[in-house]
């Protein structure tokens, strides 16, 4: 969520445009020459204050460094696929929302969510319920997920009373919420005129 007031944002701002930093570089690169050079022909007795210009010339790729690790983090924050995080007694559910609009559940989340163990975890065993396309790796993600659809089917094979809690949670904490945003935002969205 971008908020105008953001002290990240704000310090992002205050970057120098690419330009300058090349620049900066450059005149880094050769500052570091010239640093080399003069540190083969400076006498024993000096090189402590040669250090303290070493130091000097290691605060511009610190300081790039750093602005390139805080914006990477900044960016994985707002990626797409940052997904929503539910809690089933207790237990973390992670739900990843796609492009399309379609709800991944994280099948360990759900495995352990439902208290499952050994073969009642086993993938070839869960993808026999759920159907091939509804457990499988989420678009842009390694993590294994249940699509809705597989989802719901894996847990309609299941007559545990725990299986029949979850999905009643599922559909009243997750999924209606999910599909009740949408209905919102289609409706809100301004309706296209067609051409006359």
């Amino acid at each position: 969520m971008n908020r105008p007031n953001d002290p990240a944002r704000r310090i992002a701002a205050l970057d120098p445009d690419a330009r300058s930093v090349k620049a900066v570089w450059i005149a880094w690169g050769i500052a570091v020459l010239v640093f080399v050079a003069l540190l083969a022909v400076t006498p024993r007795e000096r090189l402590p204050l040669m250090l303290i210009g070493a130091s000097l010339l290691l605060l511009w790729p610190l300081w790039r460094g750093g602005r390139l690790l805080w914006d990477q983090m900044l960016d994985a924050s707002m990626q797409p696929w940052q997904g929503s995080y539910y809690e089933y007694n207790g237990r973390q559910v992670r739900v990843l929302v796609d492009d399309l609009d379609g709800l991944w559940f994280c099948a360990a989340d759900v495995f352990d969510a439902l208290g499952l163990d050994g073969k009642a975890r086993d993938v070839g065993r869960a993808r026999l319920a759920a159907g091939r396309e509804g457990l499988r790796a989420a678009p842009g993600e390694r993590m294994l997920c249940f699509t809705e659809r597989g989802l719901s089917a894996f847990l309609e094979r299941r007559s545990d009373a725990r299986s029949a809690s979850f999905q009643r949670w599922l559909q009243t904490q997750v999924l209606r919420p999910h599909h009740r945003r949408l209905e919102i935002a289609s409706a809100s969205a301004p309706a296209q005129n067609p051409p006359t």
